[in-house]
Parts: C-alpha cells; structure tokens; sequence
C-alpha cells in the first residue's frame, strides 16, 4: 500500500477546516468545491503528509457523531502535546472529559467544531511504550 485516506463528514466544515488546519496544525493539502452531481467540498490533510491523509467532505444535514470516533495523534514527547494543547487553549478551547486510558497516559482530549474527540498523545505509537505502560515496568525493576 502506498497511501491511505479517510474521510468525515462534517456539517460545520468552515469552522472543522480551520480547527485542523489552524488549531490542530494538521497540513491542508487540498480543498475541492462543491461540484455537481455530488454538491459537497472537502478539504484534505496530511497526517502529517500526503501518504496518510485526513479528509473532510460538507454536509447539508447534521451529522450523528460517536464517542468512539476519535483521532489520535501521536506526539514526540510531554512537550509536543503542551505546545500542540496550548495552541487550542490560547484559542479560549478547554479539554473535555476523556477516557481513563487517555489520562493514565498523559494525554489531552479536546472536541472539535463536530463534537468528535481529538486526542494529543505524547507519545508515539508502535515506537514506544505509552507513558502507564513505562511507568509499570519502571515499579517492577525491569
């Protein structure tokens, strides 16, 4: 496989576009607008490049969101999270509640313009243990 992409709906799309691109930081790639037989715009973004990449479609009606609906982004260390949290908050956004595994390791949840959970994880994922799973081993001596 060279590349993968998903997509969202969102009935908010110019506020969801500007969250990711603008608060989040995610790359926008590319946008499309609306075109006949299909009539929606879209934006795409990398994640953090083109080889994986994020894309949100518009939506006349509203779109039914699910908890389990989160985007994880996986960052290089405590300090990437708070400058990646701090952009959000100096935006007047606050985190919203988040499963305990999230806050077991210290990361940050915050909604976007959808009501969908986007998490800052300081650690990355497949490279290194989550900071819980550290902290276990460090406790048994290993």
């Amino acid at each position: 496989m060279g590349a993968i992409r998903f997509a969202r709906r969102t009935n908010h799309f110019q506020e969801t576009v500007a969250f990711y691109r603008d608060l989040v930081g995610l790359p926008l790639l590319l946008t499309f607008d609306a075109h006949e037989p299909d009539s929606f715009e879209g934006a795409v973004f990398g994640l953090p490049d083109a080889s994986v990449n994020f894309e949100l479609v518009s939506s006349a009606e509203p779109v039914p969101v699910d908890r389990h609906e989160e985007l994880v982004l996986y960052l290089g260390g405590p300090q990437a999270r708070d400058t990646a949290v701090r952009r959000l908050t100096d935006a007047g956004l606050t985190p919203c509640e988040q499963y305990e595994y999230w806050t077991a390791n210290e990361s940050v949840t915050f909604l976007d313009p959808d009501g969908r959970e986007v998490v800052f994880a300081p650690w990355i994922f497949g490279a290194e243990l989550p900071p819980a799973a550290r902290k276990r081993q460090a406790q048994q001596g290993r």
